[in-house]
């Protein structure tokens, strides 16, 4: 009578084996099918363990509760699980109903162009890169080259190098970071957001450098890419 249910003894043979790295006691007769079906089943719990850490469990929402909502953003209370058991009562999450891009231009003297923005709700005036939202009917590309025309006036063909969450300890603004190099026009083109943007300036590498040394740049979705390309960790390769 069979006592075994493998296709053949080999299959058997690395069984054993691996129960016996596992301190399992496993008869060398391999006379045991008992002891071999224990093995395992404490296999298949040690793959479950495994997987476990390698992917822990999430939070999960409960319950949600509409503070408001739009087009643009919506602000939600979550009732929210934690793996531990512990319980959030109220969870405020932002959730952006637009991806965003931020731009990374270029030109042939590897400086960086930058669009001097009026801030409502920092009151400040301050330098950064061009970006904007991807609207309905565009993709990413097509996107950011419209808005690095608004802004700066300048048109050139742009690739994604990277992407990344602005904020997601609270909310799911999502951003990716579009790269362009551009041959420098003999006459600087108009931009057309007059209410936002003041003013379209070339830095040299030393110069934003120097400009977030001394604390003169706040705005984060703009701090991430510059950091990211001084360091060299961007993949930029020329379009």
């Amino acid at each position: 009578m069979e006592l075994y249910s493998f296709e053949n003894k080999f299959q058997l043979s690395l069984t054993v084996k691996n129960c016996r790295q596992a301190n399992e006691d496993v008869p060398k007769t391999m006379a045991s099918a008992e002891s071999t079906k224990s093995c395992l089943r404490q296999r298949t719990k040690n793959e479950v363990y495994r997987k476990q850490i390698l992917k822990p469990m999430l939070p999960k929402r409960l319950s949600r509760t509409v503070i408001y909502e739009s087009d643009w953003i919506n602000l939600y209370t979550d009732r929210v699980q934690y793996p531990s058991g512990m319980i959030i009562e109220k969870f405020h999450f932002l959730d952006y109903q637009k991806i965003s891009n931020v731009i990374l231009l270029l030109n042939e003297r590897d400086e960086i162009c930058m669009v001097q923005v009026k801030r409502y709700v920092t009151q400040l005036i301050a330098w950064e890169l061009p970006a904007g939202n991807i609207e309905p009917g565009e993709d990413h590309i097509e996107s950011g080259e419209r808005e690095l025309k608004e802004e700066t006036g300048f048109e050139t063909k742009l690739r994604k190098v990277y992407d990344f969450y602005a904020c997601n300890g609270m909310s799911n603004h999502s951003l990716n970071i579009l790269y362009g190099k551009i041959e420098m026009p003999k006459v600087q083109p108009k931009h057309s957001d007059e209410d936002e943007i003041n003013m379209v300036k070339w830095f040299s590498q030393d110069e934003i450098k120097e400009m977030i040394k001394k604390g003169e740049m706040k705005d984060g979705i703009s701090l991430l890419p510059l950091s990211m390309y001084f360091s060299g960790l961007l993949n930029i390769s020329e379009i």
